[in-house]
């Protein structure tokens, strides 16, 4: 779309270039080539230049920033899913999608992407402490992390829900 002060907005149309087609380079990547699941903790593992602190981040809720443990040219960080947001006790992360996000020593956020080995391996799910986490990739090739309740495949499978609905409803009604 293009706007002029004296036309309006038109549509220009134009051919891509192979210049254009071209991802630019982001510097200052974070590349996870691994992940798994312990005590209630999201392990992490990958490459960094830089120390950094890991969170992750979703529409609802969030983890506190955890900082990575550098060894090398790599890093590791257990991020804790479970946090106590309203003083009552420590409850899971709600079930949704939650970006992985770094930060550095300085504040300045820095992309998190799968290295190409983690990328291989996807579709992948680790268990724990109740929970399934399950890594995709958004479509701007940053690492995202689905967090769900373990019990969703088992605690409601169409046999019962048939039997909630025709015989046990209809029944509790009269």
């Amino acid at each position: 779309p293009v706007w002029t002060p004296h036309a309006g907005l038109a549509l220009e149309l134009r051919t891509p270039t192979r210049a254009d087609l071209r991802r630019p380079r982001r510097l200052g990547r974070v590349r996870v080539s691994d992940f798994g699941a312990a005590q209630g903790r999201l392990r992490l593992s990958g490459k960094s230049d830089e120390d950094l602190e890991l969170a992750l981040v979703g529409p609802r809720s969030r983890s506190a920033w955890t900082p990575a443990t550098r060894s090398g040219g790599g890093f590791t960080v257990d991020i804790d899913v479970f946090v106590d947001e309203w003083g009552v006790g420590r409850t899971s992360l709600p079930a949704d999608r939650y970006a992985v996000v770094a930060r550095t020593g300085d504040g300045r956020t820095v992309d998190v992407v799968p290295s190409r080995s983690l990328w291989r391996e996807l579709p992948r799910l680790e268990e724990d402490s109740g929970l399934h986490f399950i890594p995709h990739v958004a479509a701007d090739e940053s690492l995202m992390m689905r967090v769900v309740p373990a019990e969703w495949r088992s605690s409601r499978p169409p046999y019962m829900r048939r039997r909630l609905r025709d015989e046990v409803y209809p029944e509790a009604r009269t």
